[in-house]
């Protein structure tokens, strides 16, 4: 707009249609055997628009900026069920038409204020998310082990959270050492509701957190290339619609997966210290999670030869470990930047009543190179390696 102030303005929109088939061979004791047959089609459209206004005050650095960020979706969703033995039971030959639709709107103001050898910086933030899943199938379940069968009945599942946040963030040098510290205030409710056509009550499902966020790290010289940093942060990881939502996200004869509508956020305590040597950085680090979100399996309490897949939170999880990364030139005109870390992770909680841990060794590895064949050309390789981790435990 002018030499002090900045108006942009972006979208992106992605409209995808696509299916995807399934051919499901169930065998029982090794003597019955049941092939189902799932043809899912979908019509994705994503759209997403974001306005940013910001204005310099100086040319040092102190500035305002404002934000907009508006993005909403739909996912419809057409499932044809069927298998041979008995065409005309609705247990395996059903149809549906599930409805995935979201929103979500944002507006953030930045403030950044320089200092005497360091910067100050201020923000607030409004979120609001809606999500709204449906589900109409004509599909029946049996009653108990009888042969007699019922409707499943058709679902509506509403979400929706808002999230009001403030924030400050101070970076300082002082000589040899360097501080960086801040705090992040937020309040968070959720407002969700799910019906279903076979029960007579709406269950509702609301809560409201407000949380603080504070981190700090020091980072202190103590030679030219030779530097040490200790660090503590909290942070938030919320579930995601998927892991939320009863309604299904994929079923097979044995097996149906769904969300934990009740599903709680998990927070994270972190601690860690890195210490750079020239081109090399070692770290170490331990983190505390509660309310930890993770797999589980449970049997279906209507049918014992069949599982449930959900998503339940551990009352805890410790993890710790190492980090190790460096930068080598074998040539000139490469570049080799290797790193890898090991986690040692325990989950505990207890899940229907009963005392669940799960135990893994997260190991990754990671390593990127840079080949510059001239002045204005170069080309990048790169490779990673994560080892096997456990979600959860079979029962």
């Amino acid at each position: 707009m002018n030499t002090k102030s900045t108006l942009s303005f972006y979208t992106t929109q992605n409209y995808i249609d696509t299916d995807f088939f399934v051919n499901t061979i169930t065998r029982e004791n090794g003597n019955n055997t049941l092939v189902t047959k799932n043809l899912s089609i979908y019509d994705i459209e994503e759209l997403a628009f974001n306005l940013n206004y910001k204005l310099d005050i100086d040319d040092k650095g102190h500035s305002i900026e404002f934000e907009i960020n508006h993005s909403k979706s739909k996912s419809p969703q057409s499932d044809f069920m069927t298998e041979t033995i008995d065409p005309e039971s609705k247990i395996y030959n059903y149809t549906n038409a599930i409805s995935n639709n979201s929103r979500s709107l944002l507006f953030n103001i930045d403030y950044a204020k320089p200092l005497k050898k360091g910067t100050l910086e201020l923000g607030i933030e409004a979120r609001n998310q809606k999500y709204y899943n449906q589900i109409i199938t004509d599909q029946e379940i049996e009653i108990g082990n009888t042969s007699n069968t019922s409707a499943i009945g058709n679902s509506r599942f509403n979400y929706d959270r808002e999230i009001y946040s403030a924030y400050i963030n101070l970076n300082k040098e002082y000589k040899k050492l360097g501080i960086q510290a801040g705090v992040r205030f937020e309040h968070f409710t959720v407002d969700g509701h799910f019906l279903n056509t076979e029960l007579t009550d709406k269950e509702i499902y609301t809560d409201a957190i407000f949380s603080i966020y504070p981190s700090a790290f020091l980072t202190y010289q103590l030679s030219e290339n030779d530097e040490i940093q200790f660090g503590y942060s909290r942070r938030v990881d919320r579930p995601g619609i998927n892991q939320v939502t009863p309604i299904q996200e994929w079923t097979s004869p044995l097996t149906i997966s769904v969300g934990n509508r009740t599903l709680a956020p998990q927070f994270t305590n972190s601690l860690e210290v890195n210490y750079t040597k020239g081109n090399v950085t070692l770290g170490g680090g331990y983190r505390k999670t509660t309310d930890k979100i993770g797999r589980i399996i449970n049997k279906d309490p209507q049918h014992i030869d069949r599982q449930i897949l959900s998503y339940e939170n551990y009352d805890t999880s410790d993890s710790y470990g190492i980090e190790i990364s460096g930068s080598y030139k074998p040539k000139k005109w490469w570049t080799l930047r290797p790193s890898s870390s090991l986690y040692i992770q325990e989950s505990i909680g207890f899940i229907n009543n009963q005392r669940e841990s799960i135990r893994n060794a997260l190991f990754r590895a990671r390593i990127s190179n840079r080949f510059n064949a001239s002045k204005k050309l170069s080309f990048q390789l790169s490779g990673s390696y994560k080892g096997k981790v456990r979600m959860y435990n079979l029962k």
